[in-house]
């Protein structure tokens, strides 16, 4: 069975997965910077970011969420 997309939530997933990749890599090495062994980022580092990450991409869909319904609202 075929799904279809819209092409704006397409965008946007595309954007929160680029996002969270950033956020998580990021956090990661602010984390790594402040351990042991500055100049390696760790899986444990990853597992830690990945947590602080999701919640910036949470805010960034809520208040995309926000944007958007305002915008219908006007």
């Amino acid at each position: 069975m075929k799904t279809n997309i819209e092409m704006r939530a397409l965008k946007s997933l595309v954007s929160w997965k680029s996002l969270f990749a950033e956020e998580v890599t990021a956090e990661a090495k602010l984390l790594a910077s402040q351990g042991a062994a500055p100049e390696t980022v760790t899986l444990d580092d990853y597992q830690r970011a990945a947590p602080i990450a999701a919640a910036t991409l949470l805010e960034r869909i809520a208040s995309e969420t926000t944007a958007s319904a305002d915008s219908k609202d006007v």
